[in-house]
């Protein structure tokens, strides 16, 4: 427990200094941050003032950083600009389809991967370890807005098996098993994309951990003693699970920020469109929510990393 306190402190303290960085260069870049609201709009001289009176542009930057993270203290990351709307709100209204897709994503790598990588190592040398090395460069390298259209064209348009945009067919019923079957449909394409593109990574990670553990002294001592070649095999894939759990701490991000490219590209209504076009617009108070919420991901991340670590290898506990 007093680990565990420890490493939490060391997570907020991170965070914290990771959002005041992000805050002060999104100030501190160019632009005014209500240009294109006022040029869209024909406002009023008042209007203008009270805008900026609620934005406080102009105001010195600490006093824009103690006013920001006193709301955030309160669980109030203010009014988004180009939607004039709570930022909370607009996060909570995309955060389930991003959870959604980045949770597909994530169970299909850590599964499919580890399972394929695990395969690798213990074929070493034979044509299906070649095979599947090749396949996990050419998909890891290739670029997932690409393979996005790619796939689009050709399920989607070319065999129409799959849609190809939305994440829900909005003449169809609003509950029951064709609801469900209709949002699974949708939800093919991105996620296919997205493992495609990642799972490459998680077969080369789990492959040269699988290879490592395999050549240690107490798998050889394990077949010494006669031990199931079974129960070698899952002791040495127990020990190679490291580097797969510190890609997963890192990866886990998905489950907010999802994937730009592959949300505009099938129209995915997640969070990573809402946080590039808030970018796009200027939009700081939509963009530091969106922003807190993936550095908590990322930081929870890191934290879930190392419990697992720990769970994994009893001489970190010990130790």
């Amino acid at each position: 427990m007093r680990w565990l306190a420890g490493r939490l402190l060391q997570a907020l303290a991170t965070m914290a200094g990771a959002l005041v960085v992000f805050f002060l260069l999104t100030r501190l870049a160019p632009g005014d941050p209500l240009a294109g609201l006022t040029e869209e709009r024909t406002l009023s001289a008042e209007a203008v003032a009270r805008l900026r009176a609620r934005y406080a542009p102009d105001v010195p930057l600490p006093a824009q950083l103690a006013s920001w993270a006193s709301g955030v203290a309160r669980g109030d990351f203010g009014t988004s600009i180009q939607y004039q709307r709570p930022v909370r709100d607009l996060v909570l209204e995309r955060l389930p389809a991003t959870l959604l897709l980045g949770g597909a994503v994530l169970l299909v790598n850590f599964t499919l991967g580890v399972w394929l990588g695990a395969l690798q190592a213990l074929r070493h040398g034979r044509p299906a370890d070649h095979l599947l090395g090749i396949a996990s460069l050419v998909a890891y390298s290739t670029p997932v807005f690409w393979l996005g259209l790619l796939l689009a064209g050709w399920f989607g348009i070319t065999l129409r098996w799959l849609p190809v945009a939305g994440m829900t067919d909005p003449l169809r019923a609003a509950g029951g098993w064709a609801a469900a079957t209709d949002l699974l449909r949708h939800l093919v394409l991105p996620a296919a994309t997205l493992s495609l593109v990642t799972v490459g990574a998680t077969m080369r990670y789990q492959r040269a951990a699988m290879l490592e553990a395999l050549r240690e002294p107490f798998v050889l001592a394990a077949r010494a003693r006669g031990l199931d070649e079974r129960r070698v095999r899952r002791h040495a894939w127990r020990n190679a699970l490291s580097p797969v759990v510190t890609l997963l701490g890192l990866w886990l991000p998905l489950l907010v920020v999802g994937a730009v490219f592959v949300e505009r590209v099938f129209a995915w209504p997640g969070l990573g469109g809402l946080a590039a076009d808030a970018a796009a617009a200027r939009d700081y108070p939509l963009l530091m929510g969106s922003t807190t919420l993936a550095t908590a991901t990322v930081v929870a991340g890191g934290v879930l990393a190392d419990l697992l670590h720990r769970w994994l290898d009893p001489r970190l506990r010990d130790g």
